[in-house]
């Protein structure tokens, strides 16, 4: 589990040294409307790394935290979910079982923060 956070991470900072942004990864791909599960760790950085960008983050989906705690809108699984370009799943422990339960509610694309990274460091190597 903790490896692909690692190896995330490290593939992330190299992309940025390298000046490659996710943001712009993310607009080639038609993907400007997105949503974030997940809100540790990973995802308050992909959540950053999107502020004020091109990128915009309609909402974040998340089942351990008080709505009241954030300012952007945060739903768990049992709200609606508006579709939107893309879902960045950021537990990559459970991505099966999340993606599983999102394809329930919506239709739209959903992909692990991993896999993410990985597909842009491959798309700006």
């Amino acid at each position: 589990m903790f490896s692909e956070y690692f190896y995330s991470l490290d593939k992330w900072m190299k992309l940025l040294r390298k000046g490659c942004r996710l943001e712009d990864y993310l607009v080639a791909n038609d993907k400007r409307i997105i949503a974030i599960y997940g809100i540790g760790i990973m995802g308050r950085q992909l959540l950053q790394e999107f502020c004020g960008g091109k990128i915009i983050v309609k909402y974040v989906i998340d089942q351990n935290v008080d709505n009241k705690s954030y300012s952007f809108p945060v739903r768990n699984m049992e709200d609606e979910l508006e579709n939107v370009d893309l879902i960045v799943v950021t537990p990559s422990y459970d991505f099966k079982n999340i993606k599983a339960e999102l394809e329930k509610k919506v239709s739209c694309k959903i992909i692990s923060l991993y896999q993410l990274i990985g597909d842009w460091y491959d798309d700006c190597e």
